[in-house]
C-alpha cells in the first residue's frame, strides 16, 4: 500500500477513535504539591490543552542538552496549536489563497506536524495508559481489528522521575531544531499571507518566512568517502545503489548507502543500517526541504525479531552527478541527526534497473 496513504489512513482512524482499550489503566497517586504520577500527569496536561496553557505544558516537558527549554516552549504550543485546530481552521477559512500559493512545508515541518497529529489525547493517555516503570515509559496500545485494513500501534510517552516530580516526552516526536521552526513558521503564517492581497507579494512572504525560520546549514561537506555512525556505531560507506521508479507517487531516484562490501551492488538486498536518498534530479539541495530526503534505517535486535528504526534527517545538504550513459551518481552528503547518527563525504553507485 501506498506510504502517503497509510500515513493518511492511520491519522483518520487515530484522530476519530476513541481509543478504547481493555487493558487496565495504572492509578493516580497525587499528593497536594506536585504531580506523582504519569496518569495524573497526563490529566493534568489535557486540562492544560482545553485552556490552551502552554506554560504548563512546556513546564512538565523533559529538559535535557538536547530538549532545551526553547523546545519544550516551542512544542508546547504547537501541540496547542495543531490539538485544538486553530491552525486547519486557519488553512480552511483560506483555502482558496493557499490554492493560488506553491507552499511546500520543510521537511521537518511536515514530519513535526504529523507526528503530533498521530499522538493521542492526554486523556487516552490518563485512561487507558500502562505506566511501565522499568523502561519508564507510559505506554497506550491501539489496535485496529474491525477495519478492512487491519493494524496496531504502540503510543509511548517517556517518562523522568525528578526533584520536581514526574515530566514527560512524547516518543514518537523527533527531538529537533524542526520543533522550534516550525512553530515560527505557523505562528507567523497568518500575518505573512494575510497582511496583502497581492499574490506575489502573499508568495514572496511565505517564501521568507520559511527561509528565515528554517536557516542554512552549517555543515560542510568531506572530501574523503562518506562515513559516520549509526546508533552510535562507526558506519563507512563501501557500496550501494540507485533504483528510478515511483516512490510516494513521484518518480525519484532512490538512493541507498550502506557499508557491506559487496561484489554486485545492483545484486544484493539491503537490510542492514543504512542511509537512503530519495530526490528527483541531479542538484545542490537543502536537507531541510522536501526536494530531498535523507533517512537513517537502522537494524535494532530484540529477544524476537529484528526490526528497522527510521528517522530523517533534517539538518544538511547533497549535491548530486547523475552519468544516464554509464549509468552511475556521483555525490557529496553532509547530514546529522545528533552525535551518535551522522553522515559526511563522497560516494559514488550504480544505476541499478528494477
Amino acid at each position: 500500500m501506498n506510504r502517503n496513504i497509510v500515513f493518511i489512513l492511520l491519522l483518520t482512524v487515530l484522530t476519530s477513535c476513541n481509543f478504547k482499550n481493555n487493558q487496565s489503566a495504572a492509578r493516580p497517586i497525587d499528593d497536594k504539591n506536585k504531580i506523582t504520577s504519569p496518569i495524573a500527569l497526563m490529566k493534568k496536561m489535557q486540562i492544560a490543552l482545553h485552556n490552551k496553557d502552554s506554560n504548563t505544558i512546556a513546564n512538565f516537558l523533559i529538559k535535557d542538552s538536547t530538549r532545551t527549554p526553547t523546545m519544550a516552549k516551542a512544542l508546547a504550543e504547537l501541540i496547542i496549536e495543531l490539538k485544538n485546530g486553530s491552525y486547519y481552521q486557519f488553512r480552511e477559512q483560506n483555502i482558496k489563497i493557499f490554492k493560488n500559493l506553491d507552499f511546500k512545508l520543510p521537511t521537518g515541518t511536515a514530519r513535526i506536524m504529523f507526528d503530533i497529529g498521530m499522538l493521542p489525547s492526554f486523556s487516552t493517555f490518563a485512561e487507558n495508559g500502562i505506566y511501565i516503570k522499568d523502561k519508564n515509559k507510559l505506554t497506550y496500545h491501539f489496535s485496529n481489528e474491525k477495519s478492512e485494513t487491519t493494524f496496531s500501534i504502540n503510543h509511548e510517552m517517556e517518562i523522568k522521575i525528578t526533584d520536581d516530580g514526574i515530566k514527560f516526552w512524547p516518543v514518537g516526536i523527533q527531538q529537533s531544531k524542526a520543533i522550534i521552526y516550525t512553530n515560527q513558521i505557523i505562528n507567523n503564517l497568518e500575518s505573512a499571507i494575510t497582511s496583502t492581497s497581492k499574490k506575489f507579494k502573499q508568495q514572496e512572504n511565505l517564501d521568507n518566512l520559511i527561509k528565515s525560520a528554517v536557516g542554512e546549514t552549517s555543515l560542510t561537506y568531506k572530501k574523503s568517502p562518506a562515513n559516520g555512525k549509526i546508533e552510535g556505531r562507526n558506519w563507512k560507506f563501501h557500496s550501494g545503489k540507485a533504483e528510478k521508479g515511483w516512490f510516494a507517487g513521484k518518480y525519484k531516484y532512490l538512493i541507498q548507502l550502506t557499508n557491506l562490501e559487496v561484489e554486485n551492488d545492483c545484486e544484493k538486498n539491503i537490510n542492514n543500517d543504512y542511509y537512503q536518498l530519495q530526490l528527483r534530479n541531479a542538484g545542490d539541495y537543502n536537507l531541510a526541504y522536501s526536494d530531498c530526503i535523507l533517512t537513517i534505517y537502522k537494524k535494532q535486535k530484540d529477544t524476537k525479531e529484528t526490526t528497522i528504526n527510521t528517522q530523517t534527517i533534517i539538518d544538511g545538504k547533497v549535491s548530486i552527478e547523475i552519468d544516464n550513459n554509464n549509468k552511475f551518481i556521483t555525490g557529496k552528503i553532509a547530514g546529522k541527526l545528533d552525535d551518535n547518527n551522522y553522515i559526511n563525504g563522497t560516494f559514488t553507485i550504480p544505476i541499478c534497473d528494477n
